[in-house]
């Protein structure tokens, strides 16, 4: 490499330019991939919750009170 380009930053600092470019591009896409990746994993869950039961089965009644055991 030529000296010229070494001296007083040259190529240097468009190097350290380019590679903290290149961090930040690699943070966001990380953190893109992380926020499908949860929303892929929310909607299933969020629809299996929400979701009727069949016409022909009965919710679970839950007690109210306290139970006596037989």
């Amino acid at each position: 490499m030529p000296e010229f380009l070494l001296r007083a930053g040259g190529l240097g600092d468009q190097r350290r330019a380019f590679d903290h470019a290149e961090i930040l591009r690699r943070r966001e896409l990380f953190n893109n991939l992380r926020t499908l990746t949860a929303l892929t994993a929310f909607a299933p869950l969020t629809t299996l919750s929400l979701r009727q039961p069949p016409a022909g089965r009965k919710q679970p009644q839950t007690a109210s009170g306290p139970q006596k055991n037989h």
